[in-house]
């Protein structure tokens, strides 16, 4: 070990005029502090158990032919891009080679600026591979300071690569991570308050690159992206005094548990009950039917509904058994509807596998998941949330809402609420499986609270997850129909979260349910949005009217619409119950008309034509839902369906009959221009044309849906709670209708 004071710098650089000891050179090439309070070693070598050493002098600053030391170039400078540099996920996503943008700018760039851009990189032949580098991980605002970083890696030694997160400079990046292959182990997010505080985790000693040393027992910390540079914090930082009083951001770090330690974790089923459950799911379906029922899955389902990745596909009946059982079963009970579409299963038929029986042992197995949940645990509540009614005419127990609140609790366990798009040191294909199943738990949660009448589980300002994009979708994006079906869901979604924030809080009811205008005045701009929203619909996403579809139906391409199941009816239904939705919100305040209109004249009169309008867009609404089911056919009932279309179809029939209680005049009260003889002083408040035409409208509906339920509709109890709803209500409220008859 060389002493620094005594040791000559030579052709190294200028000899080292500091007063304190000169730093080692590992810490130098860090641009750490060498701190050495006994001399050498410093602290840092021995601490990474390395050799201090002092045989490298401060680096040469090149020069130009003058003598002058050359400026650093800036953006505008000619040695710089001339181009604006892609982000990071361009790279990521693969939409721009980072080769080709080198190349193209490569003439762009003298040695000089190369040289000053990587000061670590100095001659000609390790350019080349010192930009490469850089860009490789280039990120964020800080491009220059991380292309050094990056450059420097290059001359690290295996000795140093693990470091401290408190700075910036000291993690191998080039290493990704899932956080769900830990052998033996499992992860969960750290959020920013319980027993470990992110602020004291983040000087944690990282190891492997971004895994940090056992800090306990079974029990270490992983991170999950590049810190940030504002998280150094050494001594000798120059950003320090960059800070303007904002602080460091706080690390995304997930804690690493071995499974070892929540063995005997309670409420728990033996390994023996998991083992049977194994045999009870083969006595239910052999090997073969599974793996046919799961290509089922894959075919009909997950298109509308990807929150698989593509490495949990089996390829074979014999890689069944190394998946996750509550996930396996299912798939294969969802999938039951569907096996009329596989001529090998039609043997099933006469005794078909009980679906029931396979959601019960999906549930044994993932409710003891919840001690340890991982991406699979979400994956296996949104499919058994399909499930098929026990009784087709009841609305579901509270146990599927209950199940919901459970998921949102996993999915924040896991960290689905943060967004990957910035985890450079977990697999790309892993973060957009995060956002795309972060998407589905939203849209399934907040079409579940609608059904329900409940506050959502999920809040806005807890989650920060970046909307879903066409490139986080699995495939290729023009590939298939059913990638778009999802965005334009997860899309339809936030509109409906803005009407259930806007209109159905408790203290938004408190403010706008007797309040016309105001109530106008919010759902005026939702409105438009929900007509973008309709009108932006790709062709092969648009509902086809039954007799575009048959006129349309002429040649070979014809032929195979029309052997050709059609998903796009839940996605409709999806949409009109929106729609109405935000008019039940725009109803409240004229839920007593007839009252207003009797002892209130002059507030009638004066809102009779805002009331009057919003009364025809209820109309319009009850207008799409019949014509939308007199124009299902087959094709589309025999498609996969939502598990929220069930209570969509109440909701949407429960809505007729509330704007038939709120238009139908009432004949009992002496009002002149409530009964059939006008008179004077109520004269024009009434909603007579309106009420009949939604008379004739409900007739039809009740039409549809009667000859429907002996189908695949009838047989998955989508239509039969919303034809009892409407029928109970229309006996209870005392309304005569005509009797439905056909054409």
């Amino acid at each position: 070990m060389t002493d620094g004071r005594n040791h000559d710098d030579g052709d190294a650089g200028r000899p080292y005029r500091s007063r304190k000891n000169r730093p080692c050179d590992a810490c130098r090439r860090r641009k750490v502090l060498c701190d050495q309070p006994n001399g050498a070693p410093c602290v840092r070598c021995i601490r990474l158990n390395q050799e201090c050493t002092f045989n490298e002098g401060p680096r040469k600053r090149l020069r130009s032919p003058d003598g002058h030391r050359e400026p650093i170039h800036n953006q505008e400078s000619p040695g710089a891009f001339t181009r604006p540099m892609p982000d990071f996920a361009s790279f990521e996503n693969g939409l721009i080679s980072p080769l080709a943008y080198i190349s193209e700018e490569a003439v762009h760039l003298d040695h000089t600026t190369l040289a000053e851009r990587f000061p670590a990189v100095i001659g000609a032949e390790q350019t080349s591979r010192g930009v490469s580098g850089a860009l490789a991980a280039f990120e964020g605002d800080q491009r220059s300071q991380i292309q050094t970083l990056n450059a420097q890696q290059d001359h690290l030694n295996d000795a140093e690569k693990p470091h401290s997160l408190r700075t910036g400079q000291q993690v191998d990046f080039e290493h990704q991570t899932s956080l769900e292959s830990f052998p033996d182990a499992f992860s969960f997010y750290i959020g920013p308050t319980g027993t470990s505080d992110i602020y004291l985790l983040r000087r944690q000693t990282f190891r492997d690159s971004s895994l940090s040393a056992s800090v306990a027992s079974g029990l270490k910390f992983q991170l999950t992206a590049k810190p940030d540079r504002r998280s150094d914090l050494s001594d000798e930082s120059p950003l320090v005094g960059d800070f303007e009083g904002l602080g460091p951001l706080p690390p995304t770090i997930f804690g690493v548990t071995d499974k070892s330690l929540v063995a005997n974790a309670e409420p728990r089923e033996s390994p023996e009950v998991i083992e049977q459950a194994w045999s009870d799911f083969w006595a239910l379906v052999e090997p073969d039917v599974a793996m046919r029922l799961v290509r089922l899955y894959l075919r009909f389902i997950e298109p509308q509904f990807p929150i698989l990745s593509i490495d949990q596909i089996p390829e074979s009946p014999e890689s069944l058994q190394s998946m996750n059982l509550a996930l396996l079963a299912g798939m294969c009970a969802t999938a039951l509807p569907f096996a009329l579409y596989d001529d090998s299963l039609y043997r099933l038929q006469p005794r078909p596998p009980s679906s029931q029986q396979l959601y019960r042992i999906c549930w044994l197995v993932l409710w003891q998941d919840f001690h340890a949940p991982t991406l699979v645990t979400i994956q296996s509540c949104l499919i058994f949330q399909h499930r098929l009614p026990t009784n087709p005419v009841l609305s579901d127990t509270a146990f599927k809402w209950t199940l919901m609140g459970s998921a949102v609790a996993a999915a924040h366990t896991v960290g689905l609420h943060r967004d990957p798009s910035e985890w450079h040191l977990i697999p790309p294909n892993e973060c957009k499986l995060r956002r795309r199943l972060w998407w589905a738990l939203v849209a399934m949660e907040k079409w579940h609270a609608l059904a329900r009448g409940m506050p959502s589980h999920i809040r806005d300002d807890e989650s920060d997850v970046q909307p879903l994009q066409v490139q986080d979708l699995p495939g290729r994006p023009d590939s298939t129909e059913g990638q778009l079906h999802f965005l334009y869901l997860v899309t339809l979604t936030t509109l409906l979260s803005v009407i259930q924030n806007t209109f159905y809080t408790v203290r938004a009811i408190k403010t706008t349910a007797n309040d016309l205008h105001a109530s106008l005045e919010l759902g005026r701009a939702i409105r438009i949005r929900l007509q973008e929203w309709k009108d932006g619909l790709p062709d092969n996403l648009k509902f086809r009217r039954r007799e575009v579809e048959l006129g349309s139906r002429q040649g070979p391409t014809s032929e195979y619409m029309a052997r050709r199941l059609d998903p796009t009816g839940s996605l409709h239904l999806s949409y009109i119950t929106v729609h109405m939705t935000l008019f039940r919100a725009l109803l409240r305040p004229l839920d007593l008309w007839t009252n207003i209109a009797k002892y209130d004249t002059a507030k009638a009169r004066s809102m009779y034509d805002i009331a009057l309008a919003i009364v025809r867009g209820a109309l319009l609404c009850v207008r799409e839902l019949v014509e939308f089911m007199e124009d299902l056919t087959n094709s589309h009932w025999n498609a996969f369906w939502h598990s929220w279309s069930r209570p969509n179809f109440a909701m949407a029939g429960t809505f007729m009959v509330h704007l038939l209680q709120i238009i139908t005049p009432d004949v009992d009260v002496a009002c002149p221009s409530l009964s059939d003889q006008p008179g004077p002083g109520l004269q024009g408040l009434s909603f007579r044309d309106e009420h009949n035409e939604l008379q004739i409208l409900i007739q039809r509906w009740r039409w549809a849906n009667r000859s429907c339920t002996n189908n695949a509709a009838g047989a998955r109890g989508l239509t039969n709670l919303g034809l009892f709803k409407v029928e109970t209500f229309l006996i209870s409220l005392g309304i005569n209708l005509l009797p439905v008859e056909a054409d």
